[in-house]
């Protein structure tokens, strides 16, 4: 009739309790990568595990929240294990089976919205899904697969943290569209990047006054290490070393090394780059440093003695490498890190590139001097009126000697001149003849002129000596 005792009705055996039952909801998990360290333009796997509870639930979607520093490459939905991320077994689902025949939550599917380049999310929409009251724990979740790539970008550099996290949220009937977040907060990569090393120098062998024949032995160290701040293997490196105009390369050695156990002509080979002679040094094919990896190159080159005076010759090394092999999108935002912007830490995006520059100078002609050697009347003498200048009377002749340093090189035109003055005290000079002295010219010289004795200005009186020299030469 009523309520329990104490109740003022007649049959009032009666009582009642109640309990609230929480349901379980659906969550999206996103584990842990198979490794933490990625470079740019690699491939990161991530296992996303969505657990449904047996029953239905409503209006589900996924997402998978990638940060700036990632984009979408692709999706997929397996049964498990995955190698490296899941480990547990995990059961076909029929309605998954069914979203993905009828082209709903596949890769470009009608349920799945994919954000535009980095940062950009992948959303799909599954609708209603059932798990069958089974009591069967391993067929209550699935398995979905997002491959993201880390993007070429300027702000994606060697320590960068990249944290990605995944979000579902179902329609409860009661309340509304409920938002589940990734209970462990999403995994976190970091990024490494390859930083070679190139040093060039001079170790045999003066940088300056060099002439031609003379041999100069370079050395050039390319080297991946922490020293560099390398945290990654390099890819594909070419290293190129084209010796400039009036340089050879007679021999090419490899004295240290550490990865590269073979001769060098399996890395290195020597070629003409101007259709003249071997002059240039570069690599066979590109080959990869794995940390800790280096090289040491030594090469001698001998200079032409068709080399011109003075000449500064700029010998240039070039290396270029990536961040990962055989990528046919290089340099892309959506491919690899390489060197063809600018050269290393210059603020360009693909900037793995290093250039070094060891020049060498060739010796110039001179110095030109002049003295007196011998004078036709030896009464008169040096210092007797003029501090230490030679004293001459007049009609008496001198003789003077010109003499010019000519280093191993290869000039066009040489003229020397011999002007007396043709004003003032000493305008009453002439001269009477030149010659060249064969006896005290090295007769390594291509050419020997005569000289030519004139009058510049008409007085009557020879004031002038030239000797010109046309494409002349001094070779050992």
């Amino acid at each position: 009739d009523g309520p329990g005792p104490g109740s003022q009705v007649l049959n009032n055996y009666f009582t009642s309790v109640s309990a609230v039952t929480v349901l379980a909801n659906p969550v999206a998990d996103k584990v842990e990568t198979a490794q933490q360290l990625y470079t740019v333009g690699e491939i990161v796997p991530y296992a996303i595990v969505v657990e449904i509870p047996e029953g239905v639930s409503q209006s589900v979607v996924v997402e998978d929240l990638l940060p700036a520093g990632l984009e979408y490459v692709s999706h997929g939905f397996v049964e498990g294990p995955v190698g490296g991320l899941v480990d547990e077994p995990y059961g076909g689902w029929a309605d998954i089976q069914t979203l993905l025949a009828s082209g709903v939550i596949g890769p470009g599917g009608s349920g799945v919205t994919v954000g535009p380049g980095s940062g950009g999310d992948l959303r799909i929409e599954f609708g209603d899904l059932t798990n069958p009251a089974d009591n069967n724990v391993l067929n209550d979740k699935f398995l979905l697969v997002v491959d993201a790539r880390v993007v070429n970008e300027l702000a994606n550099q060697a320590g960068r943290n990249l944290t990605n996290e995944t979000q579902l949220t179902y329609t409860d009937p009661e309340s509304g569209p409920i938002l589940v977040p990734d209970p462990d907060g999403g995994p976190t990569i970091s990024l490494i990047e390859p930083v070679l090393g190139l040093q060039k120098s001079v170790v045999l062998g003066p940088v300056s006054g060099l002439d031609g024949g003379d041999i100069v032995t370079y050395e050039v160290r390319i080297d991946n290490t922490l020293l560099n701040g390398s945290t990654a293997g390099a890819f594909d490196a070419v290293f190129t070393d084209t010796l400039p105009d009036y340089m050879s390369i007679i021999d090419l050695r490899i004295v240290d090394e550490s990865g590269f156990p073979l001769l060098p002509d399996a890395y290195f080979r020597i070629s003409d780059a101007n259709g003249g002679t071997d002059n240039r040094i570069s690599t066979l094919l590109p080959i990869d440093f794995d940390l800790r990896d280096f090289i040491v190159l030594q090469y001698d080159a001998r200079i032409s003695t068709s080399v011109p005076p003075g000449e500064t010759l700029p010998n240039s090394a070039e290396l270029t490498w990536t961040s990962l092999e055989d990528d046919t999108n290089s340099g892309d935002p959506d491919g690899r890190r390489d060197g063809s912007d600018g050269v290393l830490d210059d603020g360009s995006l693909n900037d793995y590139r290093l250039v070094d520059v060891v020049p060498v100078t060739i010796a110039d002609i001179g110095p030109l001097t002049k003295t007196i050697i011998a004078t036709s009347d030896p009464n008169t003498a040096a210092g007797q009126h003029v501090g230490t200048q030679e004293d001459l009377a007049i009609g008496e002749t001198a003789t003077f000697r010109v003499e010019l340093a000519f280093p191993e090189v290869t000039v066009s035109e040489l003229v020397i001149s011999d002007l007396l003055p043709t004003a003032g005290a000493l305008d009453q000079m002439s001269i009477v003849s030149a010659v060249l002295n064969l006896a005290e010219t090295d007769q390594n010289l291509s050419r020997y002129p005569t000289p030519v004795i004139s009058d510049t200005n008409g007085d009557g009186r020879n004031d002038s000596v030239v000797l010109t020299f046309t494409a002349v030469s001094y070779t050992h």
